[in-house]
């Protein structure tokens, strides 16, 4: 009987060895997560922006998010009245 050398089929891999499949990844800038947030907000607030945070229910998030993107497209836009969900009534602010 001939006998078979495992290394010589498997090229000296075995699955107790972690494999290195993954490639590491390239570093693209030696600046730090906090120094770009901290650059994007200075900008922001040049631009005369303010950062506001605002927990509101799913159902209302798209149209939040949409208001708050029209707001900041037009600076001569304000916010007027809205309508109660349930009865379809105008309430103002």
């Amino acid at each position: 009987m001939q006998q078979i050398d495992i290394e010589e089929l498997t090229g000296g891999w075995s699955p107790a060895q972690p494999t290195n499949a993954t490639p590491k990844r390239a570093v693209t800038s030696n600046k730090s997560s906090k120094d770009r947030v901290a650059r994007f907000k200075k900008r922001q607030r040049a631009a005369g922006l303010v950062e506001v945070t605002v927990w509101v229910p799913k159902a209302a998030a798209a149209d939040i998010r949409q208001l708050s993107q029209r707001l900041c497209a037009d600076t001569d836009l304000g916010i007027g009245p809205v309508r109660r969900i349930s009865t379809g009534k105008i309430e103002r602010l």
